[in-house]
């Protein structure tokens, strides 16, 4: 698993990609986008969004991969580890944050 994005102020609010069936999975609770991704050496877009108790989404090259509640820490659970580096065609490039979520025009604006 690679991690693209780790939170500093939100324990457990993560980016991470699973290489054993090429999956991005991020949030709180965790979502995991319904079909494979793949780099292919490319640059792509990766964005996550959400809003405390309501929603978070998940987008690949503008495109929604996966949506649900977003509750915030959890105060038990499973917790995971994430070891090692990605391969250099999967560092990301440029981590922005914003303090509100986008709308899908402020989204496609973004794109590079």
């Amino acid at each position: 698993m690679a991690q693209f994005f780790k939170s500093r102020k939100i324990e457990g609010l993560a980016i991470n990609y699973r290489y054993s069936d090429n999956r991005l999975i991020a949030g709180l609770p965790q979502l995991t986008a319904g079909k494979p991704v793949y780099f292919e050496g490319k640059t792509h877009f990766i964005a996550y969004m959400y809003k405390l108790n309501s929603s978070q989404q998940l987008y690949f090259d503008q495109q929604l991969l996966a949506e649900g509640s977003y509750s915030g820490i959890q105060e038990s659970g499973l917790t995971g580890m994430v070891a090692g580096y990605p391969p250099e065609e999967l560092n990301p490039q440029i981590i922005q944050s914003f303090p509100e979520v986008l709308t899908k025009e402020q989204l496609a604006e973004l794109q590079p």
